[in-house]
């Protein structure tokens, strides 16, 4: 053989190996309830990165996980947060470990928080509850102009904020949504 078809199969093999490396990674990372996201987002005018991110952070994609707080599903809603968002949906029966309902109430959630936040304090509402905010933003030692958090006084929230926002950068890049 001579050097230029060892070159050429030597770089066949190795944008192969890349193509399988870029595939697995993409598999593992490319959550399978991801239209859901993006159907759902579409409807409440929820950013599907943010929604995608509070998945990750949440539940790591797991729908049947449920928190020590009794938090269940992808979006780990509490179930007193689920039934009032179904009824404001007025949505009957719904199954809470169930992909489309979890994520339907979890991004109709966070529309229903938009309303009230700006997007960190909607983030921060959907860890610590949207009365920590409230009562945050109305002291000076967390707000100091009565409308954004300066100072997370919970470690877990301020954490959080930082995971979601994490994730937010990567689902919002166009090499991983596909678009």
């Amino acid at each position: 053989m001579n050097v230029k078809k060892i070159c050429i199969i030597i770089w066949a093999v190795i944008f192969a190996i890349m193509l399988s490396i870029m595939i697995a990674v993409h598999v593992i990372l490319y959550p399978k309830c991801l239209d859901i996201i993006y159907k759902y987002s579409a409807m409440y005018h929820i950013d599907p990165a943010l929604a995608t991110s509070i998945v990750k952070v949440e539940s790591n994609f797991d729908p049947n996980v449920t928190s020590s707080a009794g938090a269940c599903g992808l979006m780990q809603l509490l179930p007193d947060t689920a039934k009032d968002m179904a009824g404001r949906l007025d949505m009957s029966g719904f199954d809470i470990f169930e992909p489309e309902d979890n994520i339907r109430l979890g991004v109709y959630y966070l529309s229903y928080l938009s309303t009230i936040f700006d997007e960190n304090e909607v983030i921060l509402a959907y860890n610590a509850g949207m009365g920590s905010v409230l009562a945050w933003q109305k002291d000076i030692k967390y707000s100091s102009d009565g409308k954004h958090i300066d100072t997370i006084p919970f470690c877990e929230t301020k954490a959080y904020l930082s995971r979601v926002a994490k994730y937010k950068h990567i689902y919002g890049t166009n090499w991983f949504i596909g678009k």
